[in-house]
Order: C-alpha cells, then structure tokens, then sequence
C-alpha cells in the first residue's frame, strides 16, 4: 500500500529513554498581536522582544512563543522550543466562538498552548517527497507548506527534502524509519519519519546534540 501524503506536523511519539508519559509539557501563551495561525504539529520559538505576556482572563504571567520560522532547504531556520499538542480553552470566552471545540490557534488571537519542549522528545513527521532510506542520523529543516487545516486543527508541517548531513543549525535530526505508530509505511514516497529536534532552544551550545 502506497503512503498517504497526509501531513500531519511533529507528532510526539515518545522520548528517547521513555516514553510520551515522560516527555516535558508545558504551558505558552500566543499574544493576540500574532497574526499567524497555530495548529497542532507546529514547531514554535520564543521571540526575541516582548518575551512574557499577561493572560488576560487568568493573570497567569507565560513566555511567548511564536510558529517557527522554517530553513529553506540547507539554509537555517530557527531554533525550536517545541511542538504545539495542545490548544488551551479562553476562560469567560463563549462557546462557539473561540472555546472548547477550539482546533486551532486563529491568527490575532491571545490564547494558551501546549507545547513539549523537552530536548529529549520523539516526533513523527511526513517526508516531503521521495525518502532513500540512507540518511539515518542526518539533519534536515522543516517546511511550513502546506498550512495547517482549520477544519481538522492539524499541522501541515513536513521534513524538508533537502539534508544537511552536518550543520547543528538544521532543524531535526533523523532518529529513525520504523515508525509503528504509521500502518503500512515504507521507505519511498511520503514516508513518515522518526526525528527529534536538533537545533533546540533548551538544548546546550548552539542547539546541535
């Protein structure tokens, strides 16, 4: 059976050592002057400026992080906190329109996200174009194209299909083929992957393991 060109963004998978019971979540906040969409599967990064921001319903004080900024090819992105899991509820906002059945993060909206930022994390991802199978450990960035869906809230993040077997600056890094949580995939068009993110924000020195 072919694979499915589905993407799907960074799905967590577990941590090396562990499991995803083990993996690090924590809260961010997303400030309304933010006019790029979250979905779940995004890679974020914390911004440079304005840093924290107030939640306006809950006084909670949260690091801003922001859709991550991709490399195109075997140019550098950003580094990466983590992976969008998880989209907050806004307390006092009614149903229907930003609360509870919320997919997604819209675009100019102040809400709360989910991140795992824990260095340490396994992901999933769509490869987005033909895999080789003979790039075990190599590094690669991440495409922001397409979008994400707001009809399903799903990321439409995939691995670049241009490596970088070197450089600590590359996005992820390629942990592996087997994916078990992916019925029939192969190595070929559209694999999906295993990765852990390479050029971490938590992580030490520049962000390569």
């Amino acid at each position: 059976m072919a694979n499915l060109n589905a993407p799907f963004g960074l799905r967590l998978v577990g941590r090396v050592g562990g499991s995803t019971h083990t993996a690090r979540i924590n809260r961010y906040a997303v400030a309304s002057g933010d006019n790029v969409a979250l979905f779940i599967g995004d890679a974020v990064s914390t911004p440079g400026t304005n840093a924290f921001v107030t939640i306006n319903t809950t006084g909670e004080i949260l690091p801003v992080v922001t859709q991550a900024t991709v490399g195109a090819g075997s140019s550098d992105g950003t580094a990466i906190r983590g992976v969008v899991v998880g989209i907050d509820p806004i307390d006092g906002v009614a149903v229907g329109s930003e609360n509870l059945n919320r997919l997604y993060r819209p675009a100019s909206t102040q809400m709360v996200v989910m991140v795992c930022d824990d260095p340490m994390a396994l992901f999933e991802i769509m490869y987005a174009g033909t895999f080789a199978g003979t790039l075990e450990g190599n590094a690669m960035n991440i495409s922001a194209t397409p979008v994400g869906s707001t009809a399903t809230g799903i990321s439409g993040m995939t691995a670049d299909t241009a490596f970088t077997a070197s450089s600590t600056k590359a996005q992820l890094k390629l942990a592996g083929t087997q994916v078990k949580n992916t019925p029939n995939n192969s190595i070929g068009l559209y694999s999906v992957l295993q990765v852990m993110i390479n050029y971490h924000e938590l992580a030490s020195g520049t962000g390569g393991f």
